[in-house]
């Protein structure tokens, strides 16, 4: 099955980021400049809250990754869960979990 971009069925003012930094906004993801980068604020840790306008059955998520070290090192999936927090977030079940090497450069 191809790959289909369902970024038009994100609901805009319901899906946000929690730490985002000021030069690295959430709003980069969907800007489609690959030069554009979401980044953390003060710590290693984003949440980042999807909403969609109906239900999704997401088979395949295509993230853009740096090749440097600011790379995340981990990416934690969560599905159906409302008002997430930091605090929150260690408690609850993950959906799914993507670790990726940790590179010398």
């Amino acid at each position: 099955m191809a790959a289909v971009d369902i970024t038009d069925r994100i609901v805009g003012s319901a899906s946000y980021c929690l730490n985002e930094a000021a030069d690295g906004p959430y709003s980069h993801l969907f800007m489609g400049d690959h030069s554009l980068s979401l980044k953390s604020d003060v710590d290693p840790q984003l949440i980042i809250h999807l909403e969609f306008q109906q239900t999704m059955n997401l088979t395949q998520l295509s993230i853009g990754l740096p090749s440097d070290d600011t790379c995340p090192h981990t990416i934690k999936l969560f599905a159906n869960v409302k008002n997430l927090g930091f605090g929150d977030a260690p408690g609850k079940s993950v959906n799914q979990c993507c670790c990726f090497p940790t590179t010398s450069m």
